[in-house]
């Protein structure tokens, strides 16, 4: 105990009592305020769910030294707890609780190596979740800037990544068949520009694929009609002995412009 040699020294040179008696009660209510101290840190340590049965045994030194060793693992269980609790909560529970079982089966080891391990995978974690959230953002960020209809709000809530996670590769094959239905019908959409509105509102519905895809299937018709009725007037006319050449050329490339042409020339 601090004060102790100065005690022994005084006995050693027979001081008188009056001089001893003062230093030993300062010493003692010393002893007592260590006590109470360490007291009140192993109920806390208890209370925090550390096994405190080694500090009730062995010198006071002893004690507040396995007082301290406990309460260093504490703080790195605490901050494990911290950061399932802010970050890695919010994204699922599933996810916390496995961690939050990770940490109490890491402190009922009472060593720092576990913890340490556990708080490692802790931090992989939210470092991939959170490269998880970015792409999850940025990928329906980009959707949303090419016209198409998600009804997601942005920025998203942690809460809300997985779910759209999940829902991002039928998502991704419904815009990808949007894609090649819109490469096919815009050679049609050129015929029939009085369609385009019509088809451009319905492409950015992820819910009407199918109607696109009849939408296109209905140009294609139109066109391979229209195609087909100047071929058959041609034909008809070319019998007569009429000049087709400046359509036979164009038939393919335009054929709407081409019977058009072609009905206006029909009275001639």
């Amino acid at each position: 105990v601090m004060g102790s040699p100065r005690i022994l020294s005084m006995i050693e040179d027979v001081s008188p009592i009056r001089d001893i008696e003062p230093l030993l009660t300062e010493i003692e209510r010393r002893n007592s305020d260590r006590l109470l101290a360490l007291q009140g840190m192993t109920q806390m340590l208890e209370e925090r769910g550390w096994d405190v049965s080694s500090l009730h045994q062995g010198t006071i030194y002893d004690r507040f030294e396995e007082a301290e060793r406990i309460h260093s693992l504490d703080d790195i269980l605490s901050r494990c707890q911290r950061k399932i609790e802010n970050i890695v909560q919010p994204f699922g529970h599933n996810i916390a609780e496995s961690y939050s079982g990770a940490t109490t089966s890491a402190q009922k080891l009472g060593n720092a190596e576990a913890l340490i391990e556990v708080e490692k995978e802790i931090d992989a974690t939210i470092s991939d979740l959170n490269q998880r959230f970015e792409a999850v953002e940025a990928r329906i960020a980009n959707w949303q800037s090419e016209g198409f209809q998600i009804e997601a709000q942005l920025p998203l809530l942690a809460g809300e990544m997985i779910a759209w996670e999940m829902k991002l590769p039928s998502i991704a094959d419904k815009i990808e068949a949007t894609h090649a239905i819109w490469s096919r019908m815009e050679t049609h959409l050129l015929q029939w520009p009085e369609y385009r509105r019509l088809a451009e509102r319905t492409r950015g519905h992820l819910g009407a694929v199918e109607s696109l895809d009849v939408l296109l299937q209905g140009l294609m018709s139109k066109t391979d009609a229209a195609r087909d009725a100047c071929k058959n007037r041609l034909e008809i006319w070319s019998s007569f002995g009429v000049d087709i050449s400046p359509w036979a050329a164009l038939i393919e490339s335009e054929p709407r412009a081409v019977l058009e042409e072609l009905n206006a020339h029909q009275p001639f």
